[in-house]
């Protein structure tokens, strides 16, 4: 308790080392003095002090100190529990009998210290290749003799390995030994060595049964899984001598009524028992173990056996001495701090620098570990006693760490706590370290943990914001600004160099959202640095005025880091400021397009091309398109200018031409007669340097006219005559053409034209529009007596339409009036085709002949003879 009280007293006057800013300065160590603490009292520092020549950059500090314990000299008994199992044979066997024999001879410098040997492995009656071996042996009972036949050396030296490896069975006997020795020994301490899983142990007496589903059969068996409570059958051994764990069938029971089992054991959890109950026995902090060669599991185990930080392990059987003599020194010391684990974790925002040693000065070892999960870095220190004497007492020991850290940018965390709130917001405190905790066994003997208090720390950070203006000064809306477009601000050292982390550029986005800077975390060294805006992602540099304002200072292009006073300077604000001093001309294109009839469907591309200074060698090109007449109009993309193109005058004037491109023309389509027009761009500066551009004329129009080529059409039929034998000659018959409606209605009569041969024709008709047309066909009565004339009427429909190529087309139907169909109505033919009937007027024939009447002389009289006439073939 009094180490704590004064712990908290020197966090109060750390507290008040603060100066105007709070600005922290680190404390110097002030070591304790003979009378300070008292015997068995620890206490623990901690100080961050910056390094000469650096800002955000520290070496810490860990310092513990504590007393001696005072008193009578204690008595002590050790027993050294040996794995002889066959795996140890070889390098490792002759590795720990030699380490062994020097901790013997290390600890017998106490001359109230004795000595026990137990060893173990398995029962085995040996083979070609190993000897024989027992379970578990006394090799030598507590002794101070270290030599000769009865001595410690020679009861290590003859141990001989064979066998499997019985971990309960040794830690068992050694307990046994310790529990045998009289109430009046002060310390009883074990020491167990081993190389691998233990693969045998004593049978429990106690089993958690789960009972089989359904009967119970040889091949459907009760589960037993053996529970470890310190209860065992020392005269059944069980085990595979190769495996941590075992399974193995027995039956229970006589016959017919036979219980089938199946019993699971756990060697290791048989061993960690055994170890639970020596640590009861001889105090949870006196049991040490070596796992030498072990895997992972093995190492486990071995950990688990052991007292709180008092578990080693090696791959290396010739570190067996030192790990021997490091015990052997906790074991005989009176330090008020023993087998201490010191756990630091770096605070959010703080990172180790590896570069630079972790350095324990000879006071044990550390390993750094990962950031995991939500802990950060952590540093673990590890050693087992407090050796080193402070200087001017004679009981007062002490052993220190240092490292360096550095700040990272999650320093930037918005949730991070920070250790102090200043008024002045460049200097905040940050803690240095999350926690940092030793847990050690005290003069006592019994656990114990003491705690560092983190120091706290000023860091500097480079803040730089982006401002971008129009060319009045006013900020540019975010709306208003080009996406992704970032300005390049490149920060270097003047001198000396930093090549870790400057010259550094910087992306920076214009009118950030409020405050608007980039913090960066990464100055490191004093010096004189230099800001200058280098490059942006979208147009050129030459676009903006760019101005400079450093720690509040316009025009300021360069900033020192450094210390005044051993407090580190303000954070540092830089602010780049753009102002858009450029003129944006854009040139506009209009275009009228008529003459596309209304049921046009056909897209009309036109193309421009804008040529002049500023522009590709070939132009910029674009295109309108229409589906259908109107009005449309475009602009180029804009043409920037800037005060370099006035090249030192106050007015410039470029000429731009507009050429709408007829290269592959449209058909049907009329161009407009001036294909070609001049834009001039006039640009001016005023006197505060601001450009503007005046355009004339601001918009080119160009008027292009659609207009299909017409069409002819030929209407006639044909006619037929009928019943006349001479063949039908020309001009025998006309026909008449009329206008007519979708009715059939007769209109006004167009033409009249005579057959020629078995067809008629009419003159061609000239359509140059689109539409549709009907026309009358009809037969003239000529008055001709004997030709029949034909009466029907045919109604002709012409559709004029525009194929959208220039071009009209016409599609001709004829249709021939059904009187019969209900209701009457026109129905469409293949042809206007009439025919006619030929008839003769009738003619009168008389027959007759003569008659001569002979050999009468009288004269043949009227009515003498009669003759008659019959048709015939």
């Amino acid at each position: 308790m009094k180490g704590l009280n004064k712990q908290k007293l020197l966090a109060i006057l750390l507290a008040v080392l603060m100066l105007a800013g709070h600005a922290f300065i680190a404390p110097e160590i002030v070591s304790a003095e003979n009378g300070e603490l008292q015997p068995g009292e620890v206490r623990t520092y901690k100080t961050a002090t910056p390094v000469p020549g650096m800002v955000n950059t520290w070496d810490i500090k860990l310092r513990v100190e504590g007393r001696d314990k005072e008193g009578p000299a204690e008595t002590t008994r050790v027993v050294l529990v040996i794995d002889r199992s066959g795996s140890m044979q070889g390098t490792r066997m002759t590795e720990a009998k030699n380490a062994a024999k020097e901790f013997v001879k290390e600890v017998l410098k106490d001359p109230n210290l004795e000595v026990a040997i137990v060893s173990f492995s398995s029962k085995y009656d040996g083979n070609w290749q190993y000897p024989p071996s027992e379970l578990v042996t006394v090799d030598r009972t507590f002794t101070r003799t270290l030599t000769g036949d009865q001595g410690l050396n020679k009861a290590i030296d003859d141990l001989v390995a064979s066998g499997g490896t019985h971990t309960q069975a040794g830690i068992l006997k050694g307990k046994e030994l310790l529990d045998a020795l009289p109430a009046t020994i002060d310390n009883k301490i074990m020491v167990l060595l081993s190389d691998g899983l233990p693969t045998f142990s004593y049978e429990p007496l106690n089993w958690d049964i789960v009972e089989a589903t359904g009967t119970n059969t040889s091949s459907n068996r009760h589960q037993w899984y053996g529970i470890y409570d310190g209860h065992f059958d020392e005269s059944t051994v069980v085990g595979t001598g190769s495996t941590l764990t075992q399974s193995y069938d027995q039956t229970l029971g006589t016959r017919p009524n036979w219980v089938y089992i199946t019993k699971h054991i756990n060697n290791g959890s048989a061993a960690i028992r055994a170890a639970s109950d020596t640590k009861a026995s001889i105090g949870q902090n006196n049991l040490f173990t070596i796992a030498v060669g072990t895997d992972a599991t093995g190492t486990d185990i071995l950990r688990q056996i052991a007292s709180q930080n008092r578990a080693y392990s090696t791959n290396n059987p010739s570190e067996l001495e030192g790990i021997y003599g490091e015990i052997a020194g906790i074991i005989t010391s009176q330090s008020a701090v023993r087998s201490a684990v010191v756990t630091d974790e770096m605070g959010d925002g703080f990172s180790v620098v590896t570069d630079v040693q972790i350095d324990t000065f000879g006071d044990g070892t550390t390993e750094l570990k990962a950031p995991a999960g939500t802990t950060n870095q952590t540093i673990k220190w590890t050693f087992p006693e407090l050796k080193k004497l402070v200087v001017g007492t004679d009981d007062i020991r002490y052993a220190e760490m240092t490292y360096r850290i550095e700040i990272n940018p999650s320093i930037l965390d918005p949730g991070i706590e920070l250790a102090e709130i200043s008024v002045d917001p460049n200097h905040h405190l940050y803690w240095t370290n999350k926690s940092t905790v030793m847990t050690y066994t005290n003069s006592d003997d019994n656990p114990d943990s003491a705690s560092f208090e983190s120091p706290k720390v000023d860091p500097v950070f480079l803040k730089i914001k982006k401002i971008l203006t129009d060319n009045q000064g006013n900020l540019i809306a975010g709306d208003m600004i080009a996406d992704n477009l970032t300005f390049d601000v490149e920060i270097k050292k003047s001198s000396g160099g930093d090549s870790a982390n400057f010259p550094h550029t910087e992306a920076l986005v214009p009118n950030a959202e409020d405050p608007g800077y980039v913090w960066l975390t990464t100055l490191r060294h004093e010096g004189t640095y230099s800001v200058e805006e280098i490059g942006v992602s979208s147009g050129s540099l030459s676009e903006y005025d760019i101005s400079y304002k450093t720690d509040g200072v316009d025009g300021g292009t360069t900033f020192e880091v450094n210390h005044v006073g051993n407090i580190p300077r303000s954070d540092i604000e830089v602010e780049v400021t753009n102002r858009r001093n450029v003129a944006l001309v854009s040139i506009g294109v209009e275009k009228t397009l008529s003459g596309r009839p209304g049921t046009s469907t056909k897209t009309d591309k036109f193309g421009f091309v804008l040529t002049g200074p500023k522009l590709p060698v070939d132009g910029v090109k674009k295109e309108l398109t229409f589906a259908g007449n109107g009005t449309k109009d475009f602009r180029f993309d804009s043409i920037l200018f800037t005060s370099i193109d006035l090249g030192g005058a106050t007015t410039k004037d470029f000429f731009y031409t507009v050429t709408e491109d007829s290269s592959q023309p449209i058909a049907g389509i009329t161009y407009d007669e001036n294909l070609s027009r001049t834009v001039t761009v006039t640009l001016s500066k005023d006197n505060q340097g601001r450009i503007s551009a005046a355009v004339d004329p601001a918009t080119v129009s160009f008027t292009n006219h659609y207009e299909a080529e017409g069409v002819e059409v030929e209407l006639g039929g044909t006619k037929t005559l009928e019943n006349r034998n001479k063949a039908l000659g020309d001009d025998e018959f006309e026909f008449a053409l009329y206008k007519s409606d979708v009715d059939g209605i007769e209109g006004a009569h167009v033409e009249t034209v005579s057959n020629v041969g078995g067809i008629f024709k009419f003159s061609k008709l000239d359509f140059d529009a689109e539409g549709t047309y009907y026309y009358l066909i009809k037969e003239v009565d000529g008055g001709l007596g004997w030709f029949t004339y034909d009466t029907k009427e045919y109604l002709v429909k012409v559709v004029i339409a525009d194929n959208d190529e220039g071009k009209l087309e016409a599609a001709v139907s004829y249709y021939i009036y059904d009187e019969e169909a209900d209701p009457p109505a026109w129905v469409e033919a293949e042809v206007a085709a009439f025919t006619n009937s030929y008839l003769a007027e009738g003619v009168e024939v008389e027959l007759g002949g003569t008659k001569t009447l002979e050999n009468r002389n009288k004269a043949l009289g009227d009515d003498e003879f009669e003759f008659a006439l019959y048709k015939s073939d």
